[in-house]
């Protein structure tokens, strides 16, 4: 019974020594965590979802459950198709997911404007997009500005036209929120304080 009870002992050592190593192993082969705080690996994770058309990344809250998520904008420039996208991306540790992502929207990334937008309206953060004077010709030329809602899946746009006639802004229609109405209507006043307010968009003629 004594010995019995000695190689029960061992067995039981034995078998406790192997499941130990089993969970050593075990965490020895799952991947470290990322630091999605660093530009580089947003960066990483984007092209990894979306391929190397992801250009730049921004990390925020950008619904209203306060869950942290990934935007990543893209620029298309192929002979069928060109402009820019932004997609929304749910972070995890093994794969990204994306939530949302916008239509191909007229714009380049270079020399544009591009940040977070926090407004007293929303609780949650969005991503304000102007292109600057990238458009702007010798005879006139466009200007578009995006406000992004990743929350309600709303794209609100503006986009000024100039030509040898008149500058025209036109705003779309599904704007609510008066902050998003006098961001556009303000930035453009600063810099044209002569632009006429139209009722329907533009359509630009080099």
């Amino acid at each position: 019974m004594l010995l019995l009870n000695k190689f029960l002992s061992v067995v039981l050592i034995v078998l406790i020594s192997f499941f130990i190593s089993c969970g050593d192993n075990e965490e020895k082969k799952q991947a470290p965590l990322k630091d999605f705080k660093d530009p580089a690996v947003q960066l990483k994770e984007a092209k990894s979802l979306l391929g190397e058309d992801a250009q730049m990344t921004f990390l925020g809250n950008f619904d209203k459950n306060k869950n942290e998520e990934l935007i990543a904008a893209s620029e298309i420039n192929t002979k069928d198709e060109w402009g820019i996208k932004f997609t929304s991306i749910k972070l995890n540790n093994e794969k990204p997911e994306k939530v949302f992502e916008t239509k191909l929207l007229e714009g380049f990334l270079e020399d544009s404007r591009l940040e977070k937008l926090n407004l007293s309206s929303k609780d949650y953060e969005l991503l304000y997009y102007h292109s600057g004077d990238f458009f702007m010709g010798s005879g006139g030329g466009e200007v578009f500005s995006y406000v992004i809602d990743f929350e309600e899946e709303e794209v609100y746009y503006a986009h000024l036209v100039a030509d040898n006639k008149k500058i025209s802004l036109y705003i779309s229609d599904n704007i609510s929120d008066d902050e998003v109405k006098q961001l556009f209507l303000n930035t453009y006043k600063r810099d044209f304080p002569a632009y006429v307010l139209v009722q329907e968009d533009v359509l630009y003629e080099d």
